[in-house]
């Protein structure tokens, strides 16, 4: 188990597992999934060179390692994920969780 499935198990957030951000990369822009977590790096290269103009990474970051989503352009969830990742990360309990899940 990754630290991201931890973190989305203990939020209740289901969440499919793929062999690579490539994979689920191609799963969202093809419809089958709502949004992606992962690296913000790695998001920005494939949604520039895999997927130009078919997906989108939010801006910020969901913690110290550069963690970011990315939808499919224009989506719906957009507001609502920004709405609630500012809701968390300005909560009192989001040090805490940082720290347990990355182990500091």
């Amino acid at each position: 188990t990754s630290p991201m499935a931890d973190l989305l198990r203990e939020q209740k957030i289901r969440f499919q597992a793929f062999p690579g951000i490539e994979p689920a990369a191609d799963a969202l822009v093809a419809g089958r999934l709502d949004a992606i977590l992962g690296g913000e790096a790695e998001l920005h290269y494939i949604a520039d060179k895999r997927h130009p103009g078919e997906m989108a990474v939010l801006p910020g970051l969901i913690d110290q390692g550069f963690v970011a989503f990315a939808l499919p352009e224009a989506s719906p969830l957009r507001r609502k994920i920004n709405t609630a990742l500012q809701t968390v990360l300005e909560g009192p309990d989001w040090v805490r969780m940082r720290d347990e899940y990355l182990h500091r």
